[in-house]
């Protein structure tokens, strides 16, 4: 039962850290911060979800492999083409022009 209060109050302070936060930079005290950003009151209960879920740890494990690692999905070159990093070299082949 004491645990459910610590978890209540700990909630309420990020969220009135949050609240407070938000003042300054409405009147100017702090600068804003990049709106890719999440707040601190949502990472706050994410973290808290992931204390008594454990497939909210897995899924904010993976979110941050996913930052740590590129995305070479859309990176790809056109058929045929191959890249020897330790040659340095790179082979592209043109599609053949019909007309």
């Amino acid at each position: 039962m004491a645990w459910v209060v610590v978890v209540l109050g700990a909630v309420a302070v990020v969220l009135a850290a949050d609240w407070v936060w938000g003042v300054a930079l409405a009147r100017g005290w702090v600068r804003p911060r990049d709106r890719r950003q999440r707040g601190a009151a949502a990472v706050t209960l994410e973290e808290l979800q992931a204390l008594l879920g454990p497939g909210k740890r897995h899924e904010l494990e993976q979110r941050r492999v996913e930052l740590v690692l590129r995305d070479d999905e859309h990176a790809t070159g056109p058929p045929g083409t191959v890249v020897d990093l330790e040659r340095g070299t790179a082979v592209v082949k043109l599609p053949r022009r019909h007309g």
